[in-house]
C-alpha cells in the first residue's frame, strides 16, 4: 500500500514507522524540512505538497495540526482516498458535516483515531454493561491526568500544541475520555463544565477541567481531565 501521511510530528512519524514495518510505501508531507528528513531516515519519501502526497497514495493519514484537518480531509476526499484522521477530527464545526455526508455519498471511509475503543479492557467493560453483569448503570466517572512538562523531555512544554487553546487545552486534547463515556453509555448532552488555568503551568489553554454529562440512556457521568497532575492516571 502507498500511504500518505500529512503532518510529521510525533504521531505522524509513529504512523510512518509502523507503516514501514508493515511493508507500506510511505509518502509524507510537512512544511518543516527537519520533519521530512526524519521521515526519510525511516525509509519514507518526503514531499513539500500535501496534494502531491495524496495523489501519489492509495490511502491517507491526517496527523497535521487540528487547524489543518478540514482542508486535508477535503483534499483526500476529492481524491477518493480512505482517510484516518488523528483526533480531534477538526478544531471547528465549519463544513465538517457536509464533508462527512459527501464521504458517505461517495463511499469513501473517513475515520477518526479514537483508538481506546479497541482496548480489550474497554470492550470487556462494554460487554459486561450490555449483559447486565453489573446491574443497571446510573452514574460513571472518567479521569485522565498527566503532567504536560513530562510529555516530551528536552522540549519546552509551553510551545507544545497542547498549550495553545486553538489546538489543545485539557478538554480538547483529552477527548478520548469524553469519547469513552459515549462509547460505553451512549450519546449525551453536556450539562456543565468547570475549566481553567490552575496556575501550575505556564500555558494559555485550560490545564484542568471537570465536565458533567447527561446520557440519553439515563446515566449521569463526569469527566475530569488535567495536564497538571504529577503522576499519569487514566
Amino acid at each position: 500500500m502507498r500511504l500518505a501521511i500529512l503532518g510529521l510530528g510525533s504521531m505522524g512519524l509513529k504512523h510512518a514507522e509502523n507503516a514501514r514495518a508493515q511493508g507500506c510505501t510511505v509518502i509524507g508531507f510537512d512544511p518543516d524540512p527537519t520533519a521530512l528528513a526524519k521521515l526519510e531516515s525511516l525509509g519514507g519519501r518526503g514531499l513539500n505538497s500535501a496534494e502531491a502526497a495524496i495523489q501519489q497514495s492509495e490511502s491517507v493519514i491526517v496527523a497535521s495540526p487540528p487547524a489543518c484537518h478540514l482542508d486535508h480531509i477535503a483534499a483526500a476526499l476529492v481524491a477518493g482516498r480512505p482517510t484516518l484522521v488523528e483526533k480531534p477530527l477538526s478544531d471547528r464545526v465549519g463544513n465538517l458535516a457536509a464533508l462527512l455526508s459527501e464521504a458517505e455519498r461517495r463511499g469513501v471511509m473517513v475515520a477518526v483515531a479514537q483508538n481506546l475503543r479497541f482496548h480489550p479492557a474497554v470492550n470487556a467493560a462494554k460487554t459486561m454493561i450490555a449483559e447486565g453483569a453489573i446491574g443497571q448503570p446510573v452514574a460513571a466517572a472518567a479521569i485522565g491526568v498527566s503532567h504536560l512538562p513530562d510529555w516530551r523531555p528536552g522540549k519546552d512544554y509551553r510551545v507544545n500544541y497542547a498549550a495553545d487553546p486553538k489546538s489543545g487545552g485539557a478538554i480538547f486534547d483529552w477527548i478520548h475520555e469524553i469519547d469513552l463515556m459515549a462509547y460505553l453509555f451512549g450519546p449525551f448532552e453536556g450539562v456543565a463544565a468547570a475549566a481553567g488555568r490552575s496556575g501550575a503551568l505556564e500555558i494559555s489553554a485550560e490545564d484542568t477541567a471537570t465536565m458533567a454529562l447527561r446520557h440519553h440512556s439515563g446515566v449521569a457521568s463526569t469527566v475530569m481531565v488535567s495536564y497538571a497532575g504529577r503522576s499519569a492516571k487514566r
